[in-house]
């Protein structure tokens, strides 16, 4: 009878972590599943458990649907880092480990919130709403323990569901009475500048070459018919990683293949005095016209917090071997000119799922503002990707805004 009880909790625990795994996973078939991984949760807080027991079920589901989660996490660090498998799987354990214990906690405090109601119906809701809460705690301030401004939001059950149209206009619906009515849809048009399969291994001039070629074949069938096209050449970040506001004979090169009145927005690192930093580029007629820095970098990949320098500075022989530790931007308002009618508000890669929604509403929801959203996610696994561009999905509808959000696969339009 003991083993049948075991074996039952056992795999309601399995049951649960498959569910939510493949949510994630396979989020264009099964992002629904998570709507069901609750279920077989729900009998551990209705019973009488000891809160020792409890907390081990809790953990055991922590660590294998967090660890279902965070895999990329693993594969970054062991195929992008300077260390051995071994290491990175050490990391990528710690971490998944430390999220299971913060699971096996919730679970107590949970079972010991829901013990002192007595009506069904209200525990149900109780129980939603604790684990709503707990999924905010996983996004907002369990990542700190990286940096300060790291969030996680792709753990948020909204972002599987984001695969789904229906989803979407909900989120639409719901959040209208807060966005005023619908913005028009923007006229811009863009192409996109595919990056080198194997741009961190080419040199500066190679890069530099296949920039051109790329912009000369996207320009090659336009020449016949108009000659003062009026489009914009865009590519995400990272695609050019080198410092460009030196580089005139870049410049140079790129004036030779863009069209009269055509821009090309393209990512590059910009070097200020010592100071360097990850940007976006706007560049016609073989000029700079605008530059904008990222304000938000991302812990490891670009810098080291000062508390990971303190205490934890091995930490940079990992990640920042052979690289340069990059700048904070000065300002996140500035605004690029798209074109007569549209301006384009620029966010790059982490501050763009990191930044608070509170500081892009006041200006991005005005009438002719999209948000572009530069992504280099070569370095992720392919779930994770589809990840990320279901939450910018998911930040377009909810805060009414059109975003364009540009990752290594190509150009995509949020419109509400």
């Amino acid at each position: 009878m003991q083993n049948q009880k075991k074996m039952s909790f056992l795999l309601r625990i399995l049951l649960s972590a498959a569910l939510f795994n493949l949510s994630y996973w396979v989020a264009d078939y099964c992002g629904f599943c998570i709507l069901f991984f609750l279920f077989p949760l729900y009998s551990f807080f209705v019973r009488n458990l000891n809160l020792k027991r409890l907390f081990n079920v809790g953990l055991g589901w922590g660590i294998l649907a967090f660890g279902g989660n965070l895999f990329w996490v693993y594969v970054l660090i062991s195929t992008k880092a300077d260390c051995s498998k071994f290491i990175a799987f050490l990391i990528y354990f710690v971490l998944v480990l430390l999220m299971a214990v913060t699971a096996g906690f919730f679970f107590i405090l949970l079972k010991l919130f829901l013990d002192k109601f007595k009506n069904r119906a209200l525990k149900i809701f109780i129980f939603l709403f604790g684990w709503y809460l707990y999924f905010l705690f996983l996004a907002d301030y369990f990542p700190r323990i990286i940096g300060k401004n790291v969030r996680y939001p792709f753990i948020l059950p909204v972002v599987p569901l984001s695969s789904f149209k229906f989803f979407l206009k909900m989120v639409s619906w719901v959040f209208l009475p807060f966005n005023g009515s619908y913005k028009e849809k923007i006229n811009c048009d863009f192409l996109y500048l595919k990056p080198h399969s194997q741009y961190l291994d080419k040199s500066r001039a190679e890069l530099a070459g296949d920039i051109y070629c790329k912009i000369k074949y996207l320009n090659s069938d336009k020449r016949l018919y108009n000659n003062n096209v009026n489009e914009i050449i865009i590519a995400p970040e990272s695609m050019f990683p080198f410092v460009l506001n030196y580089d005139l004979k870049v410049l140079n090169l790129v004036e030779k293949v863009l069209l009269p009145k055509q821009k090309l927005i393209i990512g590059a690192k910009r070097q200020e005095g010592e100071k360097y930093f990850q940007s976006v580029y706007v560049i016609e007629q073989g000029r700079i016209i605008q530059f904008y820095d990222k304000t938000i970098m991302m812990p490891f990949g670009e810098k080291l917090s000062k508390f990971w320098k303190t205490y934890f500075n091995f930490a940079a022989d990992f990640f920042l071997k052979n690289k340069i530790a990059l700048s904070k931007g000065k300002s996140s308002t500035k605004t690029f000119v798209l074109n007569d009618n549209c301006e384009g508000i620029p966010r790059i890669c982490s501050e763009f799922f990191w930044q608070n929604d509170k500081q892009l509403i006041p200006f991005a929801t005005k009438q002719n503002k999209v948000i572009l959203a530069f992504v280099d996610d070569d370095w992720f696994c392919s779930y994770l990707r589809k990840l990320m561009t279901n939450y910018a999905a998911f930040k377009s509808a909810k805060l009414g805004v059109s975003i364009i959000y540009i990752d290594f696969s190509g150009v995509t339009k949020f419109q509400n």
